[in-house]
């Protein structure tokens, strides 16, 4: 148990130190701090969730967070929305493995409102970046959380195996996610969304070998690996979280990104339901 605690407060210290000034890393610090606290500990979340609303307007959180290529920028989430809080702490934390490769170009697929891009953008200059998002309540923060990086460009599309539109499932979590996704039950809302097929989104003049690609899709990776695999594109480093792994024959896909050339590393536990694994690739 003390073991722990300790791995909590180092975890939320490490958050804590992406803020600009004492105030952001108090927010930050208290983000994560909640991150890590069970549903159970009723009390407890009401008393730190009440000191982050009073470092808050009435419905977003704002922080100001250190770059290493530039000015500090200004980024919002939701308060109280506890799938942000988990997005923060996930892509600003050590949820996905991030190689010491030198990378020119990368897209997001499956960006929210930012976290990981942010992550990225704020430690090296890209050539380009794409970031791609179908929720339509994720994009005005998602905009607002990366104006400040140049050459990224916003997709508000989804990625599928077909080119067209889909019916999107809108979450409570601010998820969501394409209509019979694996993993995923329907919802109660849904709206019509674009949906691309990614062969078609990564510029031609992009070279792989400078290319990152991270997933977090909802279910849809799947079909969209097994796309851009047959069109023989192969991005440098895949980095992503594969849903119902178990279930869903994960590391048949494992297996089929091994088959052309990468070598990838899985990380996750949990061993019943739709439990998720986060995965490394890296083409040789």
């Amino acid at each position: 148990m003390f073991n722990g605690k300790l791995q909590t407060v180092k975890n939320s210290f490490g958050i804590a130190a992406w803020g600009y000034d004492f105030r952001s890393k108090k927010v930050l610090f208290l983000t994560e701090l909640l991150n890590h606290f069970g549903h159970n500990r009723k009390d407890l979340r009401k008393r730190v969730s009440r000191l982050i609303e009073n470092s808050s307007n009435e419905n977003e959180v704002f922080v100001k967070l250190k770059t290493q290529v530039g000015n500090p920028i200004n980024v919002k989430y939701r308060l109280n929305d506890y799938s942000d809080y988990q997005s923060l702490g996930e892509c600003l934390g050590s949820m996905y493995e991030i190689p010491g490769i030198d990378i020119d170009y990368f897209i997001d697929g499956g960006a929210n409102i930012g976290f990981f891009g942010i992550n990225l953008l704020s430690k090296k200059v890209f050539k380009e970046a794409i970031l791609i998002e179908p929720n339509p309540h994720n994009l005005k923060l998602l905009h607002n959380n990366v104006a400040s990086f140049s050459n990224v460009t916003i997709l508000p599309v989804a990625l599928s195996k077909n080119e067209g539109t889909v019916v999107f499932e809108l979450a409570s979590s601010n998820t969501g996610h394409i209509k019979g996704a694996i993993g995923h039950e329907e919802s109660a809302s849904n709206v019509m969304v674009a949906s691309k097929i990614l062969s078609a989104i990564i510029p031609k003049y992009w070279n792989m070998e400078k290319t990152l690609l991270k997933l977090d899709i909802e279910g849809a990776e799947y079909e969209v690996i097994d796309e851009l695999l047959n069109n023989k594109i192969f991005p440098k480093v895949i980095v992503g979280e594969i849903h119902d792994y178990l279930r869903q024959n994960g590391i048949g896909l494992v297996r089929e990104l091994e088959s052309v050339g990468y070598k990838v590393k899985v990380s996750g536990f949990g061993m019943e339901g739709n439990v998720c694994r986060q995965i490394l690739a890296i083409h040789d």
